[in-house]
């Protein structure tokens, strides 16, 4: 009966405090946090701790499966560089942890193969109408000419990934697939560190999928923010991914995002297009010495 009890009856808080949509409460046996629960996570939980990778919050309190209750973590201030590094470390004991073969079939191969395609021929024919609307003008607007003078790069990039997914379709192996638990939502911002008791927070995106798409889904999220190359030679030190798992996360970084600048005025358009030139180059400029090693 006790699953019943409210969280104001059981913990009986005298103050709340909402931080970022996040809600804060103070009470005589501590301080904790309450997270409405869009996804079952217990059993996560344990199976991550029977696997020896506790790097995650416990749950204080579950009321009727609708709201968990977080022990609260205060979180030790460090140079975002080493907070990077830390965090790669948590992520490359969580896929260590929890990494196993998954038997597949060709037809797997084919359809991540498939999938990644789409992608590039999305993005090539979506710069490939801006370059031409573009080009319409006689006289452009700083942004037009910023992104016209920088379409062959775009157009690079996307060569480069699809001459290099047909290699890894080649030589991927057509019989069986690395997979982990994978947090699926990695940020700066879901990673409370503690010398003591670091912990990854907001699990709800959480799937078995192979272990490339977390650091893929975090460096497109955070390359504005940082250097992220630490980041990857702290995990690629911790966590040994194959050539052919290597290849296929060059390749989802290689395929930049759209840009959506319509609405935008003049001098956020220029920030925008920017932005992707920056991610082209900082992409390049990561993957570049992997790829020497590798022919070497």
């Amino acid at each position: 009966m006790s699953s019943f009890i409210s969280i104001k009856d059981r913990f009986k808080p005298y103050r709340y405090t909402i931080n970022k949509g996040i809600t804060i409460i103070d009470s005589s046996e501590g301080k904790y946090i309450v997270k409405k629960q869009s996804k079952e996570l217990e059993t996560l939980f344990n199976y991550l701790e029977s696997r020896g990778f506790d790097n995650f919050p416990k749950i204080a309190y579950n009321y009727r499966n609708e709201e968990n209750v977080y022990e609260f973590i205060e979180e030790d201030s460090i140079p975002k560089k080493q907070k990077i590094d830390e965090l790669a470390k948590v992520v490359a004991s969580l896929h260590n942890k929890t990494v196993y073969f998954k038997d597949i079939s060709i037809d797997n191969i084919k359809e991540i193969k498939s999938i990644i395609e789409e992608n590039i021929t999305y993005m090539r024919v979506y710069y490939e109408g801006l370059f031409l609307k573009n080009c319409k003008y006689e006289f452009q607007s700083p942004s037009q000419y910023l992104l016209c003078r920088n379409y062959y790069r775009i157009m690079a990039a996307l060569n480069y990934a699809k001459d290099n997914l047909d290699k890894w379709y080649e030589n991927a192996d057509k019989t069986e697939f690395r997979v982990s638990v994978i947090h699926n939502n990695l940020s700066l911002d879901h990673y409370i560190y503690n010398k003591y008791n670091s912990k990854l927070v907001s699990w709800d995106k959480y799937r078995i999928d192979s272990p490339i798409i977390d650091i893929a889904n975090f460096y497109k999220k955070e390359y504005l923010n940082a250097n992220l190359s630490s980041f990857f030679k702290e995990y690629f030190k911790r966590f040994e991914i194959t050539n052919n798992e290597r290849d296929l996360l060059f390749i989802m970084l290689s395929v930049p995002n759209t840009i959506n600048i319509d609405n935008l005025k003049e001098i956020d358009k220029v920030r925008e297009i920017k932005k992707l030139i920056k991610y082209i180059d900082d992409t390049e400029n990561l993957i570049r010495p992997y790829n020497l090693n590798q022919k070497e």
